[in-house]
């Protein structure tokens, strides 16, 4: 009988574009990015307690799985692993650690396996005796399981992932995808248009969310009843759209959204720097406004994009946008 694996115990988050700045500019936005995962575990209750080795941030919370898509819709991430953490770095602990954690997570179909070593730090082995090590342990453990398999390192069934960072060692088997770009925040703030008609509307909340995953925050001019303040259905749709993506939505509910003058007013009140909108591009021609205010940039983040890669744009439809607040 297959004993246990470890446990999963923490999430190992991975981020892409952060590692290409600057030592200074790195750390600010890490900062932005940390703060951004903090909120969003707070808005959804769960615990979080984050640690930061440079190469990684690590996340212990009593809820992993919850976790994981609240992460995946976190900017700035490009894919979180829940790990099991080994407190040594000793090559023959390494090893039977990873087999313990992998033979339990053989898939019914696998037939093949590969180890994928990584070290960071000073250690009396390389990379390579690492992964071979760890697969030979993983082979022996395999095989006395009843579940033998054979090495692939090209096209493998199954994979296990090791990584050794100074005196701790983390395994896993699994990446999930998360959406990339920048932190929340991180570029500054953009008036975003949601027009509530259709497919304007839908086409803004794509716009917005383009903006969102280049680092800027968000304020929200959004068409509807400006007595009430209330969101138009079209535009109240799109808000719930974004806001699993987009947490605590300002929105700005004007009759005409794109009034230039309104615009104007709610950029400098929020010291916004740019419009964003969702115009599309048929026959050589704009549809949608080129310019809503003179003085500010206009973005079109749709512009040149097909309908196939607007359509894969990752908008979750959520219940109507009560968390969005009119301001």
């Amino acid at each position: 009988m297959t004993s246990a694996a470890p446990p999963e115990s923490t999430l190992l988050l991975r981020f892409g574009e952060l590692t290409l700045k600057s030592e200074g500019v790195r750390r600010r936005f890490t900062t932005i990015l940390r703060r951004n995962i903090e909120e969003a575990f707070a808005r959804e209750s769960l615990d979080c307690l984050i640690r930061d080795d440079w190469g990684h941030l690590y996340v212990d919370t009593s809820d992993p799985e919850r976790a994981i898509p609240v992460l995946s819709r976190t900017f700035g991430l490009t894919s979180v692993s829940p790990v099991a953490l080994l407190r040594s770095s000793a090559l023959d602990e390494v090893a039977a650690f990873a087999a313990s954690y992998a033979v339990p997570h053989i898939p019914d179909s696998a037939n093949s396996f590969a180890v994928r070593p990584r070290r960071t730090g000073s250690h009396p082995y390389s990379s390579t005796d690492l992964g071979r090590t760890c697969g030979s342990a993983i082979m022996v453990a395999a095989h006395a399981a009843a579940r033998p398999l054979t090495v692939d390192l090209s096209n493998p069934d199954f994979e296990v992932e090791v990584e050794v960072r100074e005196n701790i060692s983390y395994v896993y088997a699994r990446r999930v995808a998360c959406a990339g770009g920048m932190p929340l925040g991180a570029a500054g703030k953009v008036v975003c248009v949601i027009r509530d008609s259709v497919p304007e509307a839908d086409w803004d909340a794509r716009a917005a969310w383009m903006a969102a995953k280049r680092g800027s925050a968000p304020v929200f001019a959004v068409g509807g009843d400006e007595p009430s303040k209330a969101p138009g259905p079209h535009a109240a749709a799109a808000l719930a759209k974004l806001e699993p993506w987009v947490p605590r939505i300002k929105s700005w509910v004007a009759s005409d959204p794109t009034n230039p003058a309104m615009l104007t007013n709610m950029a400098r009140r929020y010291n916004a720097h740019a419009f964003v909108v969702g115009s599309r591009a048929a026959g050589g021609e704009v549809n949608g406004p080129v310019t809503l205010a003179e003085g500010f940039p206009t973005f079109h983040p749709l512009l040149t994009m097909s309908d196939e890669e607007v359509a894969a744009i990752p908008l979750t439809p959520t219940a109507p946008a009560a968390a969005a607040r009119a301001v």
